[in-house]
């Protein structure tokens, strides 16, 4: 009883609290003021939280909100990966690494997503290059702004030093996001504008905290230095434009996690091959649906069209990906995407023992240039 008792009084308190929080607002309007230093105040006022246990009681502020939404990606899919997750699968692949050597080597490269969905995975690789500050603190408030503990000439003096440094190689580097799925990169071109913006207006901030008073900003340069570009198409399709261009692969591979089914327990269906012209116009989300989609992938690997420096793959059954690609993968990170737990895997340029004969021609020089590149 006294367990119930306690959830009864929390729920109370914390669906009083609100308005008492507003009207106590530390000095906030009630269309919301300016913040310290100028900036815009946080619309809303804060999430206050209020849990009781037995005779404790905790009391929680939201001073910053969900820091890992970034304000770009409004647009979702199935299964999207959040963009702290999406961050940390960048960093964690040698993308830095390639880019520099592609710029001592005097190439371009590209990093492409073949199941691209909304498009965080590269929206996310753009920022890091770009180096704009998770989140852009310039071009967004918080709830904290309002604070009478605030310490607004501090904060500012923070925020003076972000200064986005771009990478000196990223005009070589060329993002390409493809899906089956019209809708999907429809999604992923709204994101990417919705980026673009946000960009824009962090670079903006960044040159009037150095400009002098009444000097104008020169927009002429407010254009990506690298290109993005999304389309439709199945991986079979447009790899074909790939043909022999240094070719990273960072992608979320489709789940295809049904409760209690294994995607080995039901047989691909066939489906007609390269996407687009021909192919199935949206993909299937069924097991048998990424069971073939994997499948497609390790016969486009192995047949070497394009010159891959790297091959990571997110999964939510590592196995499942050996198993209908046929090739030999390491696990390099594993973290929990939501409620599921999935690995970023990295292709080791290896086929799996036992491969079908039909791919050995490939295969043989698939592990070759694994060999040369790993």
């Amino acid at each position: 009883g006294g367990g119930g008792a306690g959830a009864g009084e929390g729920e109370a308190s914390a669906a009083s609290t609100p308005s008492a929080s507003s009207g106590a607002g530390g000095g906030r309007s009630a269309a919301g003021g300016s913040g310290a230093g100028g900036r815009r105040s946080y619309a809303e006022p804060p999430d206050v939280r209020v849990q009781l246990k037995y005779d404790e009681c905790q009391v929680s502020v939201a001073a910053t909100g969900l820091l890992h939404r970034r304000g770009y990606r409004k647009a979702t899919g199935d299964a999207p990966l959040r963009e702290t997750l999406a961050a940390a699968c960048v960093l964690s692949s040698p993308l830095l690494r390639r880019l520099t050597v592609a710029e001592h080597s005097n190439e371009d490269l590209i990093l492409w997503d073949p199941f691209c969905g909304s498009g965080g995975l590269l929206l996310e690789a753009l920022g890091v290059l770009l180096g704009i500050a998770p989140g852009s603190p310039k071009a967004r408030s918080f709830p904290f702004l309002d604070f009478p503990s605030h310490a607004g000439g501090a904060y500012e003096e923070v925020l003076s030093e972000l200064e986005p440094t771009p990478h000196p190689a990223l005009p070589r580097l060329r993002l390409l996001g493809s899906d089956i799925s019209a809708e999907q990169v429809e999604r992923a071109q709204r994101n990417f504008h919705r980026f673009e913006r946000r960009s824009r207006s962090v670079g903006d901030a960044a040159a009037a905290d150095g400009a002098a008073p009444g000097e104008e900003r020169d927009h002429r340069d407010d254009a990506l230095p690298c290109a993005v570009d999304f389309q439709q198409g199945s991986p079979a399709r447009v790899v074909q434009s790939l043909a022999g261009r240094p070719t990273m692969i960072l992608t979320n591979v489709p789940y295809g996690v049904l409760s209690g089914t294994s995607l080995s327990s039901t047989p691909p269906r066939k489906q007609p091959r390269g996407g687009g012209s021909g192919g199935p116009a949206t993909p299937d989300p069924s097991p048998e649906g990424a069971a073939e989609a994997y499948a497609q992938l390790g016969r486009m690997l192995r047949q070497q069209k394009a010159d891959w420096r790297g091959v990571f793959c997110v999964a939510a059954s590592p196995d499942e990906l050996r198993q209908h690609t046929a090739l030999e993968w390491t696990s390099e990170l594993r973290f929990l995407n939501g409620s599921r737990w999935v690995d970023l895997l990295q292709w080791t340029g290896q086929t799996r023992p036992g491969e079908r004969r039909g791919d050995a021609a490939a295969t043989g020089s698939s592990e070759r240039g694994g060999r040369r590149r790993r």
